[in-house]
């Protein structure tokens, strides 16, 4: 796949050589939360999710 250094800040959803794929279906609302199976800054909210999203691993107090 030849990917390096040089794709470094490159935006894999903008088009051009190093993409990731195209939107599909509506989008949910981003929920936040504290970082699971952490030891250390486990308290820093770190963790990105599509709220009421299946695929969305963790105990559901935190998918809230």
């Amino acid at each position: 796949m030849q990917i390096d250094r040089r794709q470094d800040g490159v935006d894999l959803c903008g088009g051009g050589r190093l993409w990731l794929g195209a939107e599909i279906g509506h989008r949910g609302t981003i929920g936040k939360s504290v970082r699971i199976g952490l030891t250390r800054e486990a308290h820093r909210v770190l963790r990105f999710y599509e709220r009421d999203n299946p695929c969305v691993s963790g105990p559901p107090a935190l998918r809230a």
